[in-house]
Order: C-alpha cells, then structure tokens, then sequence
C-alpha cells in the first residue's frame, strides 16, 4: 500500500498493490484508479488497453509515489497479541470461523459465568467497490475461552445472532438484568440478554 498526500489535496490517499514478480501491480483497476487520480490515470490512460497489465511505477511514475509511504502487509488473516510480559506479544491467529469477513469489534465478556473473559466479535462490510464484493458471510461469533484456547461458539449455541454489518459491542446492567447491545451500521441496535 501506498500511503500519502499524491495529488497535494491535504488529504491522505491509499493506493492497494500485489507482489508479482517483484513489481507492484494495482489492486484497483482503471475505472477506480481514475476517479481516485482522474489528471493522472484519466488523461494519461484513455483505454482500458493502455492501462492494462502496468505496474504501479508505470502507471504513476516514481516521483509521484515518492510523495508518499510503502506500506507493506505481510498478514491478511484476523489475531489476537497475547501480552506475555516485558513488553513481548505473541501473536495467535483467530479461529477459522472469525477469519470469513472482516471484524470491526472484539469485546471480552464472560458469557457463561465460570471467571475467563471469552470474545464476542461482530462485523461484516458493505462499502465495497464491485470488484472485491460485500462482506457478509458473518453473523457475530463467541469465541469461548477455554483450556485449550478460544473455541467458536456460533450462533446457533449462544443465540448471539448479528446479521448486517456489526460495529459495536458493550454491556449494561439493570436491577434485574445484564445486557449485550450491539450496534449495526445502516440498522438498527440489538440486545442480547444474559440468562
């Protein structure tokens, strides 16, 4: 990823590349590239064939990418850093079942009462360009915190059932109850009851 100020329009802008034979090549194609740098890859580009099979240097020139930062990700799938101690993390991939979109909320709660905090997670994205498709294979997820590590609990167990895309999850309690809310984007909010 190339990140910075390209087109000096005081605001930051992302370019997504993939690794192909050492070169960078645009993750986004021209129609996108073009309305993100219309000066550049528009009037640069006229057809689709003249754009096709460029790598970022090409298609954008060293100086322009000069402007910015190199960002570079080596690992796509979901974690959680365990905290061993002197300021060392261990990193643990997130089971299977919370790796099918994207998270955007992972909230320690003890859902069964036995004193270890488990994950509730939410998540799911819509606003997506056609090319990558929408995000939505998830309905919120336990992961139970066991000796054995976190084990999925899917909805179907804990009656945890997040459709849509989940943003947030928190608490609150009442004389008579304990309550998760979630909130959902473009929706409306959920409340779970702890029985």
């Amino acid at each position: 990823m190339y990140v910075g100020d390209f087109d000096e329009n005081d605001r930051f802008d992302q370019i997504l590349a993939y690794n192909r034979e050492k070169k960078f090549y645009p993750l986004n194609g021209k129609e996108d590239l073009g309305k993100q740098f219309p000066a550049i890859i528009n009037k640069k580009y006229l057809n689709f064939k003249d754009f096709a099979g460029k790598d970022i240097e090409e298609l954008f020139g060293k100086s322009f990418l000069n402007k910015g930062e190199e960002k570079i990700v080596n690992k796509f799938e979901s974690v959680f850093l365990e905290n061993t101690g002197n300021k060392n993390f261990k990193v643990h991939a997130l089971p299977q079942l919370a790796q099918v979109s994207k998270i955007f909320n992972i909230f320690p709660y003890d859902i069964d009462g036995d004193k270890k905090l488990d994950l509730l997670i939410t998540g799911n994205f819509y606003n997506v360009n056609p090319y990558q498709g929408i995000y939505d294979g998830f309905n919120g997820l336990v992961l139970k915190n066991t000796k054995n590590g976190l084990v999925p609990y899917p909805s179907n167990k804990t009656g945890l059932l997040i459709k849509g895309e989940g943003r947030y999850i928190t608490r609150y309690k009442t004389l008579n109850s304990e309550n998760i809310i979630v909130s959902r984007n473009n929706s409306s909010i959920l409340k779970f009851s702890k029985k």
